[in-house]
This record gives structure tokens, C-alpha cells and sequence, in this order.
């Protein structure tokens, strides 16, 4: 008998302060559902972080998320390839149901709606919460 899997929520993260405001999506957006919040990176021939670098930032968010909202499953996961390469098995493999990217990434995801079938939420970076501590993470 195979292991049961746990159904994510995928967070596209970018490493950089607009991720605070994608992870305040993403914990709702797990919340509602009940599911794992999983935050992503895709790793492209052209990355300027090194695979350590890129490690330990989704380490600290995920710490940070932990200690803060330890209701909600969190995990990292860091796979090599273009976005629209890696997405078949971010479904099949982790169980994605929902992905979560930045509107500044709208063209490069949008690529990736008619290979997952599955929904993508578009989130405009650029608005700020005032009562999240964007510091912290």
C-alpha cells in the first residue's frame, strides 16, 4: 500500500521581498482548504543564488512559518528547470492543487495553465499589509 500524500498548495517564490506578500496569499489560501502551504523555487541554468543560498531562504521562511502559524504544514522544495518543465511533476509527484505566483511572473506562468490544469492565483506583489512584519521573513 502506497504512502498517503498530502495535497499542497504551491507557492512560486522569487527569494526576494515580494514573497512576503505571496506567503500572506499562501497561508490563507491554506488555511481555507486545510492543506500544506508549499514554498517553491525553480531553479534555471541562468540562476544568480547558489543551491545552498537558495536552501537556506526557503529554510528561513519556512522556520519563520512554523514559529508564527504552526497550524499550517509548511514545506520547501527546490527543483532544477524552467518553470513549465518541472510542473508535471509538482502535480503528479507532490499533489499541487493550487499555485500561487506573482503577478510580475503572470507571462512566464501563464505558459505553464494549459500543461497543469489546475488553477494559478495571480497576486500583485506590490500591495503592502500593514499589520504583517515583512522584516521578519
Amino acid at each position: 500500500m502506497s504512502a498517503k500524500k498530502e495535497q499542497k498548495i504551491v507557492l512560486l517564490t522569487e527569494l526576494n521581498e515580494s514573497d512576503n506578500v505571496l506567503i500572506l496569499h499562501g497561508i490563507k489560501m491554506a488555511t481555507i482548504f486545510k492543506k500544506e502551504l508549499c514554498l517553491f523555487y525553480s531553479v534555471t541554468k541562468n540562476e544568480k543564488l547558489q543551491p545552498q543560498q537558495i536552501k537556506e531562504k526557503l529554510s528561513g521562511y519556512r522556520d519563520f512559518l512554523r514559529k508564527e502559524v504552526p497550524l499550517i504544514m509548511v514545506t520547501t522544495l527546490v527543483l532544477k528547470g524552467q518553470l513549465k518543465n518541472v510542473i508535471q511533476p509538482l502535480i503528479d509527484k507532490y499533489e499541487s492543487i493550487l499555485f500561487i505566483s506573482s503577478l510580475n511572473r503572470y507571462t512566464q506562468t501563464l505558459k505553464i495553465l494549459p500543461i497543469s490544469q489546475i488553477p494559478v492565483l495571480f497576486v500583485n506583489t506590490k500591495l503592502r499589509n500593514q499589520n504583517w512584519s515583512t522584516k521578519k521573513l
